[in-house]
C-alpha cells in the first residue's frame, strides 16, 4: 500500500492544513485495513520523520499517532483519518 508522508505544522482544528510533502514509502497493512484507523508495517526508518500523511487507496489524510518497532528497521505506523482535511471540499461548499 502507498503512502505519501508529510509535515503537517497546521492545529488540528484547521480544515485546510499547511503541510510540506516528503516521501512516499510503500508498506504492507498489519492486518484488515481500517479506513479510520489503519496500521502498516513500513521497512524503513524514513517514516519516522513525518507527522501526516496520505494514502491514495483509501483517499483520505491521516494523522500518525504511533510509531512501534517491529524489529530493527521494520515500524508498524498508526494513523488516525482527518476528517476535516479528507473532506475539506464537501465541508468548504456548506458555507
Amino acid at each position: 500500500m502507498e503512502v505519501i508522508f508529510y509535515y503537517n505544522a497546521s492545529d488540528d482544528r484547521v480544515i485546510n492544513k499547511n503541510i510540506i510533502e516528503g516521501e512516499t514509502f510503500t508498506g504492507e497493512p498489519v492486518s484488515d485495513v481500517s479506513v479510520m484507523q489503519p496500521v502498516i508495517r513500513f521497512e524503513t526508518d524514513g517514516v519516522l520523520r513525518y507527522n501526516y500523511a496520505y494514502i491514495p487507496e483509501l483517499q483520505r489524510y491521516y494523522s500518525i499517532v504511533d510509531r512501534t518497532a517491529f524489529r530493527e528497521g521494520i515500524w508498524d505506523v498508526s494513523f488516525s483519518v482527518d476528517v476535516l482535511m479528507s473532506f475539506r471540499g464537501d465541508i468548504n461548499q456548506l458555507a
